[in-house]
């Protein structure tokens, strides 16, 4: 799977395919379900990375099931999560609210509070996306307030959104001193 991260990083998406899938089946042939369906999640995203949003959407929904089927939650929390970004790449809010809506619940159930903070800046996209703009804010703020120090990019991304917020509020001082 290394192998594949590193081709998808360097947008190099055909090796990455091929790693991912190698790694599926190396995985699989040792009886780690668990790792061939994450490996085949990640061959998803580098599905949706080179635009192919259908054939992305029908993986991510066989890793749901594959996920489902074996009992790996956090795996579920993860596919519903690529579910709703992808939904939300093509403008479909209501199954992207949708999506986030059964990851949270999915991890919360389970106890996983962590995990489902991590779906804090998807809920931003989406409220931005919608146009609830002071949710957004709200969101993304928080956000912001836990990204470790060393997390630079992570930081920047979130900051960029919260420009986006004050640009559309018209605000243009404040998305300015984001950025």
């Amino acid at each position: 799977g290394g192998l594949g991260m590193l081709a998808l990083r360097v947008g190099d998406l055909p090796s990455a395919a091929d790693w991912y899938e190698r790694a599926a089946v190396l995985y699989d042939s040792l009886g780690d379900g668990e790792g061939g369906m994450i490996s085949r999640q990640n061959r998803a995203e580098v599905m949706a990375a080179s635009g192919d949003l259908e054939s992305a959407r029908k993986a991510f929904t066989a890793s749901l099931e594959e996920a489902e089927k074996f009992g790996f939650f956090e795996d579920m929390v993860i596919a519903h999560q690529h579910l709703a970004r992808l939904a939300m790449r093509s403008a479909d809010w209501k199954e992207a609210e949708h999506q986030l809506a059964a990851a949270e619940r999915k991890a919360r159930g389970r106890g996983m509070p962590g995990v489902a903070e991590n779906l804090v800046y998807d809920r931003g996209v989406l409220a931005l996306g919608v146009g609830r703009l002071d949710q957004a804010e709200r969101l993304f703020g928080g956000f912001v307030a836990t990204i470790a120090p060393e997390d630079r990019l992570v930081r920047h991304a979130a900051r960029v959104r919260l420009a986006e917020v004050a640009a559309r509020k018209g605000d243009l001082a404040r998305a300015e001193r984001e950025i």
